[in-house]
């Protein structure tokens, strides 16, 4: 009964790029980031930078999602879109302060997250959801990073 455990013990020791996003709603395929962000953790502990970046969906916020996250359209008037901020992030990412390559953590990740990165970026949304979520070991909810600067996938 010790493989699991072991196997989590490793993880413990690994380098996470927690991240997040904030959207205009629920569809990957219809709504837009207006917000990204994810830092890199060891042991529990902050280590490199932080980054967040408001992004400019190009439509209007609906305002039932203003009250859920907070953003406005006022908020990314200036800012820019994810054609600039996207790739900058998955750079970001790839790119531990140790060198290693992350584990990707992110609640409801596979789920959320991933489609609209992954919409954003060009790639198909649904290859997230439809992709094999224990390929690699990771927990539902986490994603190992492929190395690739176009899409990234659970």
């Amino acid at each position: 009964m010790s493989g699991g455990s072991d196997r989590g013990a490793g993880l413990l020791e690994r380098t996470i790029f927690s991240f997040d996003t904030e959207t205009t709603g629920l569809d990957p395929i219809e709504d837009r980031i207006v917000q990204i962000g994810g830092v890199f953790l060891r042991r529990g502990e902050l280590v490199g930078p932080r980054r967040s970046s408001l992004v400019n969906p190009g439509v209007p916020i609906p305002p039932d999602v203003t009250a859920i996250h907070g953003i406005t359209d006022a908020d990314v008037a200036d800012a820019e879109s994810f054609a600039a901020v996207g790739p900058r992030f998955v750079e970001f990412l790839l790119h531990a302060p140790d060198g290693e390559e992350p584990i990707l953590c992110g609640y409801n990740a596979p789920g959320f997250d991933v489609p609209f990165i992954n919409a954003e970026l060009g790639s198909d949304p649904r290859k997230a959801r439809d992709s094999d979520r224990g390929e690699r070991g990771g927990a539902r909810g986490s994603v190992i990073c492929p190395g690739a600067p176009d899409s990234i996938t659970v």
